[in-house]
């Protein structure tokens, strides 16, 4: 047992472990993240899933089941952790946020399966409810009919309704927390045969749908529910005005969140396969929650809210509120779709550039794709409305993988961090002089690059800026930059570099590189002292 505890042990540290070995840089890519949160699966839902569901339950809150439990986690997940890839550590450590104070209140107040666990006494039971002291055999108190479940072998399992599986009340007609029909479920536990309460007599199950003796509950009602239907066969083909409200708000819904996954897809030009896959399971959600939007379905929910009522008069009250469909009724969720469709198809004809206000003038703030067409060369204009364009926002053309060239005007003064990130294709682009800082990941993966020319006035480059850059080969740096940060110029085919003497290096800034560092004061040639064997690091 103890060997088993510390294999377990293992296995939930195993994930954690790898991070800090394998990750020095703070972040994990989100695909790995996704290997690392299936891989946590099982722990989450034997140590915080089904702990949660079972506490939800036990306070009547009869539809969270562990498997929608799950599939919530599953859709989190999958939305966030391409954002924010160390998710993954807050839903590990959910197991001990949720998992472990759950197990430990649980335990306490006893709650288990959605039903109460009780001590025993002398003999005799006492009802954690109302503290009535019951008989040794009792299953249920006699006062409150609270399920007085002791836990021995002896002891017969207590009847669960068969919706929300919570305990049922000796001879109740309807669960208590979900309002289920349980007469059937209390007449199988007497006996094996269906009887009538008052005469005693056995059914003649022929006599009766299939349905109606071995289905559920929803199928029992389901089949009454037709058989009234076809006895009237003027509603066939017509609506009911709540159903068509009902499909054209899921509808608008749809179309809003379709638009906008396109809309953050164009913008920000990236994890395509997981806005596809997003569209895909939301349209199979979408197809889903309409086609329960059906005469039938909309009768069954109105049966179990009015119980006390004959399922004929219930069908019979509601048909008389039919109506035909309408031409609206059918062209608008089609309109709205298209309608949809329509506007990505315009809107995202060809690429945009999005600027933001600034105190003094505007910043290229996003760059949108192209449906249709998509540019190979990006000049950005030197002003917009009147004010000049002075700067570059973070990840404004991040994974453009169209873009070969870019043209920069003489006004930008600054480019945020990871403007030019993962532009694959880029081959040359021209850096302002009036930037005085190169920024963290600013051109990293950039591959095709193979030359750079840093301004005069920059003073640092920051980490990652040229990282991944695996053709750029020459780089010009100004003896103004006092600062090289880590990774800058990491997996790069830079040979040779001349800096001032002054400039701090960061220990990884050539990381994987072959870099003969030489400096200003020496008139950028190499000494006895300089080699390139002093700046290449070992991965």
């Amino acid at each position: 047992m103890k060997k088993n505890k510390w294999l377990l042990l293992i296995l939930l540290l195993m994930p954690l472990m790898v991070l800090a070995s394998g990750y020095d840089e703070g972040t994990i890519p989100f695909s790995v993240a996704y290997v690392w949160e299936l891989f946590c699966s099982l722990h989450i839902y034997f140590m915080t899933i089904k702990p949660l569901s079972e506490f939800l339950i036990s306070k009547g809150y009869s539809g969270w089941k562990p498997w929608k439990l799950m599939i919530i986690r599953f859709l989190f997940l999958l939305v966030v952790t391409p954002i924010y890839p160390n998710i993954f550590l807050f839903d590990f450590f959910s197991i001990f946020i949720i998992g472990v104070p759950l197990a430990m209140l649980t335990s306490i107040k006893g709650i288990k399966g959605g039903y109460v666990m009780n001590t025993v006494s002398d003999g005799t039971v006492i009802c954690p409810k109302c503290k009535i002291v019951n008989k040794p055999t009792s299953l249920y108190c006699a006062e409150c009919g609270t399920a007085l479940v002791r836990g021995a072998s002896n002891v017969a399992e207590p009847l669960k309704c068969p919706k929300c599986n919570a305990v049922i009340i000796e001879n109740a007609k309807f669960c208590k927390y979900c309002g289920t029909n349980v007469e059937k479920v209390v007449a199988q536990n007497a006996t094996e045969q269906i009887t009538f309460s008052a005469a005693g007599r056995p059914v003649d199950k022929s006599a009766f749908d299939p349905n109606i003796i071995n289905g559920s509950e929803d199928s029992a009602i389901l089949s009454i529910i037709k058989k009234e239907l076809n006895n009237n066969p003027d509603t066939r083909g017509k609506t009911l005005a709540v159903l068509e409200k009902r499909k054209k708000i899921m509808t608008l819904i749809y179309a809003v969140i379709l638009f906008i996954i396109i809309s953050i897809f164009m913008f920000y030009h990236t994890y395509g396969g997981l806005f596809l896959a997003i569209g895909i399971i939301g349209t199979i959600i979408f197809i889903g929650v309409l086609r329960k939007f059906n005469i039938e379905k909309y009768l069954i929910k109105e049966t179990k809210k009015r119980p006390d009522e004959k399922i004929s008069y219930i069908v019979s009250s509601v048909m008389q509120g039919t109506r035909e469909k309408t031409f609206f009724d059918r062209i608008i969720p089609i309109g709205l779709v298209l309608l949809v469709i329509g506007s990505c198809l315009y809107l995202y004809s060809r690429p945009h550039m999005i600027f933001e206000k600034q105190s003094d003038g505007y910043a290229v703030r996003y760059y949108t794709y192209g449906i249709f067409e998509n540019e190979s060369v990006i000049k950005v204009p030197s002003e917009h409305k009147g004010l000049k364009v002075i700067g570059i926002r973070g990840d404004t053309f991040k994974n453009v993988y169209t873009v070969h060239e870019v043209v920069l005007p003489p006004t930008i003064k600054e480019i945020r961090g990871g403007a030019f990130q993962n532009c694959i294709n880029l081959e040359s682009i021209n850096l302002p002089e009036g930037i005085d800082e190169i920024h963290g990941s600013t051109f990293e993966g950039c591959s095709s690059l193979k030359s750079i020319v840093i301004p005069k006035g920059v003073t640092r480059i920051g980490g990652s800026a040229f990282r991944d850059c695996y053709n750029l080969s020459e780089a010009t740096i100004p003896m103004s930059v006092g600062e090289i940060g880590s990774s800058a110029f990491r997996n790069t085919r830079i040979s040779e570099v001349c800096i001032s003497n002054s400039t701090y290096v960061n220990e990884r800034a050539f990381k994987n590189t072959y870099a003969d560092i030489v400096y200003y004061e020496d008139d950028c040639k190499a000494s006895a002292d300089d080699s390139w064997s002093d700046y290449y690091y070992e991965s």
